[in-house]
C-alpha cells in the first residue's frame, strides 16, 4: 500500500477502498504536486482518466490503444417517440471520426462528435 509520511506535500488519486487496489497521479506527496494543473493522461490540461469499473485500474486517453472504447451510454433509457441524445463518452473521438449509432432493428443513426470525450447520438421513432 501507501507509504505515509510527515512531509507537507498533498497527494492526489484514488483508492479501491480495498486498502490494496490504489493509483497515485504523478508528483504526489512532493513539491512538484503543483504542475498536476498542467499536466493530463488525455491531452486537457489538468484531466486525468483511469477506467475503475474492473478489477485492474488502467488508464484512459488516447494513444494507449483504447481508441474504440465506450466509457458510458446515458441516458440509459429514452421516448419511443424519439429524438432522445445519447450521450456517448469515450477516449479520442476527432473530427475525422465516423459514428454510427444502431438501435436494434430501428435503424442506424449518424453520430455528432462534440469533443475528444464526448459523441451524441439521438435515437430514432420506435
Amino acid at each position: 500500500g501507501p507509504k505515509y509520511t510527515t512531509e507537507p506535500w498533498a497527494q492526489a488519486g484514488f483508492n479501491g477502498g480495498d486498502g490494496v487496489v490504489f493509483e497515485m497521479l504523478p508528483h504526489s506527496r512532493t513539491q512538484d504536486i503543483v504542475k498536476l494543473v498542467s499536466e493530463s493522461n488525455v491531452n486537457v490540461p489538468g484531466l486525468f482518466v483511469f477506467r475503475t469499473d474492473t478489477e485492474t485500474i488502467t488508464e484512459g486517453g488516447c494513444g494507449n490503444g483504447s481508441s474504440s472504447s465506450v466509457y458510458s451510454l446515458r441516458p440509459r433509457i429514452g421516448s419511443q417517440l424519439g429524438l432522445t441524445s445519447l450521450n456517448i463518452q469515450g477516449p479520442c473521438y476527432n473530427m475525422t471520426t465516423t459514428l454510427k449509432c444502431q438501435f436494434g432493428s430501428y435503424g442506424i443513426v449518424d453520430g455528432i462528435i462534440i469533443n475528444e470525450f464526448r459523441a451524441v447520438c439521438l435515437t430514432p421513432f420506435a
